[in-house]
């Protein structure tokens, strides 16, 4: 059974007669600290699992985030092939203008 921290504050230590012992304020203290702790870690581990609980539908917003990336892909790819189509026909258009100039100067 996993500890809690209420197990911890409800254990009770047994006094000793003798002079050899834990100072009781030292326990105390170190036991507040456990305390402390435990209930963060607690924390964690419920937000853990109620993340864990919410991954199905997490699921199809990483699958949309997929589609989407995939589509951003295609629309980058069409647009490089556009601008290279673009700079051939630039090109092709400088060089028949050049070739009406040259025509419109011996003319």
């Amino acid at each position: 059974m996993p500890l809690t921290p209420e197990d911890v504050v409800r254990k009770n230590f047994q006094g000793t007669r003798m002079q050899r012992g834990y100072s009781e304020a030292e326990v105390d203290g170190f036991l507040e600290e456990v305390v402390i702790e435990l209930r963060r870690l607690h924390a964690v581990i419920d937000d853990l699992e109620a993340r864990v609980a919410r991954s199905p539908e997490d699921s199809g917003a990483a699958h949309r985030i997929a589609v989407e990336q995939e589509q951003l892909e295609m629309i980058r790819a069409e647009r490089k092939q556009l601008v290279e189509e673009m700079a051939q026909m630039q090109a092709e258009l400088d060089r028949v203008t050049a070739e009406v100039a040259a025509v419109r100067a011996q003319g």
